[in-house]
């Protein structure tokens, strides 16, 4: 299953949820960019990535190293994350990915499209 399809489906049952079933669920915060790396990436040593940047710029967490970790969050307890914005971001060093550039795309340091 592709990992677009695994989002929408994680947001279509999101979205069906009732307020009060949203206040029966522990929900597990993740800034993407600082929570989990792909395949092949290095944690901000040595990149480069951070030059210029006062508090630090990417580190390289994205998507697929968060999907890595479900059953990890999973097994603190958690039953619902939430994600950092997924949209084009200002600059160099909003690794947060809350300086949103554009309401519309996604995010190419955490993934991008498929």
């Amino acid at each position: 299953v592709s990992f677009a399809a695994r989002v929408t489906a994680l947001v279509s049952c999101g979205l069906a949820l009732s307020p009060a079933e949203w206040k029966r669920r522990t929900v597990y915060q993740v800034i993407t960019d600082r929570f989990a790396l792909g395949e092949s990436q290095d944690l901000c040593h040595g990149n480069g990535v951070t030059d210029g940047c006062q508090y630090g710029g990417f580190c390289g967490g994205n998507w697929a190293g968060m999907v890595d970790q479900l059953d990890y969050i999973q097994g603190m307890g958690f039953d619902a994350i939430w994600i950092s914005p997924v949209l084009p971001n200002v600059g160099d060093c909003a690794y947060h990915a809350y300086w949103t550039k554009s309401f519309s795309g996604i995010n190419q340091r955490f993934g991008g499209e498929p």
